[in-house]
This record gives C-alpha cells, structure tokens and sequence, in this order.
C-alpha cells in the first residue's frame, strides 16, 4: 500500500479516532515520547513493518518534532516492528479492525 492507503486504513479501523488524533499531534498519553510510540505502533502494524514507509508518514504527522534527531526515530519505529504484528489483508474485518496496532493496551512507549 501506498501512505495514503496506509493512513486511510488506519483511520478506518476500528480505533481509527485514535490514530486520526495521534497523526493530527494530540498527546494522548501525557508523555510526548509515549504518543510517539503509540502512532509508531499503529504505523508498523499497518505497514507491515516498512520502516521506511513508517518513518515517512510519522515524519508528515503533528507529532514529528524536527528537533529531534532521525536516531531518535528509526530506534522507536524499530522498538515498534519488535512489539506489533502487521496487518494480513485476508484477515476477517473484525479481526483486522480490533487489532489496529496489536499494541494498544497502554503499553505504547514502555
């Protein structure tokens, strides 16, 4: 998929609220390295761990910090690809639409 598709699927999830808020910049997690994490999670899942496509689309999102420096970002999407499984598109809508990140129990930056 291409990072439009990525990010329309995202957001039709299930928790795809969540996902628009964490891509528009919100800090849901109190702690701007945990939202980090938590997107990062959301990105890996629905990229089907393509790093290059996670760090693409997390760079176009609120939360990206240009400060930052690109380490700080490839260890967190690499953190993330550890810790979610990826989306398999046979997978029936509502197994795919409640997964979402596999990571989405607050464990997100921990």
């Amino acid at each position: 998929m291409d990072d439009r598709e990525v990010l329309d699927k995202a957001f039709g999830a299930k928790n795809g609220d969540t996902v628009k808020r964490l891509y528009k910049g919100e800090d849901l997690r109190g702690n701007h390295s945990n939202s980090d994490m938590l997107l990062m999670n959301y990105l890996a899942f629905w990229s089907n761990h393509d790093i290059d496509q996670m760090l693409r689309i997390f760079s176009s999102s609120g939360l990206y910090r240009p400060d930052k420096p690109q380490s700080y970002y490839e260890y967190t999407a690499i953190k993330a690809i550890k810790g979610t499984p990826c989306y398999t598109p046979n997978q029936k809508s509502s197994s795919k639409s409640s997964s979402g990140s596999g990571n989405d129990s607050g464990k997100g930056g921990k």
